[in-house]
Order: C-alpha cells, then sequence, then structure tokens
C-alpha cells in the first residue's frame, strides 16, 4: 500500500482509541522513536566507521573487547 494510505488508516484507528493508558503508551513509543533517530553527527559518522571497519573484515570479539 501507498504510505499515505497507511498513514490515514493509522490516524483512523488511533482516532477509535478510548483508552487513555494505551494513547499515553504511544505518544511514549512516538516520542521515544524520535529521540533515537536524532543522533549527532559525530555519533552518525562512528556508526558509518564502524560499519565500514566490519565490512573490512576489521572486528573484535566480544570476550576480548571486555578484557580491555
Amino acid at each position: 500500500m501507498e504510505l499515505a494510505v497507511e498513514k490515514l488508516r493509522l490516524v483512523k484507528q488511533i482516532l477509535e482509541i478510548n483508552d487513555d493508558k494505551l494513547i499515553s503508551a504511544l505518544l511514549n513509543l512516538l516520542t521515544m522513536t524520535n529521540s533515537e533517530n536524532s543522533l549527532t553527527e559525530e555519533q552518525h559518522q562512528g556508526l558509518l566507521l564502524g560499519i565500514k571497519q566490519l565490512d573490512e573484515g576489521r572486528r573484535v570479539s566480544l570476550k576480548d573487547f571486555l578484557r580491555k
């Protein structure tokens, strides 16, 4: 389905909710999701570097990492 159609379906379902706790849980989920998607440039670059290193085969086992 098209994204716009899915968004409208979601809005309709939310409008039908009459449970305060469920609305609060949805708001918390959306807030948490939005804040987790906001990386600083430094964090973003660090993740890209880590992915590049993994792709190049440069890895450290968890056991070795924890020893350091």
